[in-house]
């Protein structure tokens, strides 16, 4: 394209430093160029907006509605019960060895590993004789929008399929984005439709996931299992009273149902 093409610009730019061109002709030189450049751009076709790229917008405007809902700042001290046996919480929340004896929680799951710190955590959790903690495991993820998130998801499930069938199982990261959308993912693939689940931990939380890119792939694992709702005119963004009641069990163990 012209605009990327060295000599053109600076013999314009030399021309007007010379005086033998005005600095009308200049400008008009450069928007003759820009319009080089957009004609070259559009030569490229129209950018068309497909069925898929539909729903996924209007799906994220959904899950937005629900996660920027008031309260959106602000979460529990302690780590909080999404169902049974999965606790939602901090990094903090995992260094707490007093709380996570008070819980009763086993295994905890990093959704921010970073693999050259693990041995210092595994130390630190379950290879601690004071700690209550039996297994450890992390998810090697990044923060930044274009990444994919689902990529850990099968990692991220099997690890909490396995802890929640032996005791109570922590999910934590340094934030609370990829955290959020393990859990999410996994109340999906648990059976629970995508703003369904997106309530749950929100509900539980109130900051739960801010990040648009893992929302994306979010609505995208939901889409591949059937796991969106058909309809949003029943879901009120705001509206959590109601939505789930806490169980009592013989066990004493407390279970988050939907009515």
């Amino acid at each position: 394209m012209a605009y990327l093409t060295p000599w053109r610009s600076e013999t314009c730019e030399d021309m007007l430093h010379r005086g033998s061109t005005s600095r009308l002709d200049y400008i008009n030189y450069v928007h003759e160029d820009n319009r080089h450049t957009l004609n070259s751009i559009s030569e490229l076709g129209p950018l068309t907006k497909t069925p898929e790229a539909d729903e996924i917008s209007q799906y994220l405007k959904e899950m937005r509605k629900i996660l920027e809902a008031y309260p959106r700042y602000g979460t529990p001290p302690e780590p909080t019960l999404i169902v049974e046996n999965l606790y939602l919480g901090t990094t903090s929340n995992a260094d707490n060895l007093a709380l996570l004896r008070r819980h009763k929680i086993k295994f905890l799951l990093n959704c921010a590993g970073i693999p050259i710190v693990r041995p210092d955590r595994e130390m630190r959790h379950y290879k601690n004789p004071s700690s209550p903690v039996v297994e450890y495991e992390e998810l090697n993820t990044e923060t930044g929008e274009s990444y994919d998130i689902s990529d850990h998801f099968m990692k991220g499930h099997q690890f909490i399929d396995h802890a929640r069938n032996r005791g109570r199982v922590l999910v934590f990261c340094p934030d609370i984005n990829c955290s959020g959308a393990i859990c999410i993912s996994y109340l999906i693939r648990k059976g629970h439709c995508l703003l369904q689940a997106t309530k749950m931990v929100k509900h539980a939380r109130n900051a739960a996931l801010f990040n648009k890119g893992f929302m994306r792939h979010l609505i995208v694992f939901a889409r591949d299992r059937g796991m969106l709702e058909r309809s949003f005119s029943h879901l009120g963004a705001v509206q959590f009273e109601g939505l789930m009641k806490v169980e009592e069990r013989p066990s004493k163990s407390h279970i988050l149902v939907i009515r």
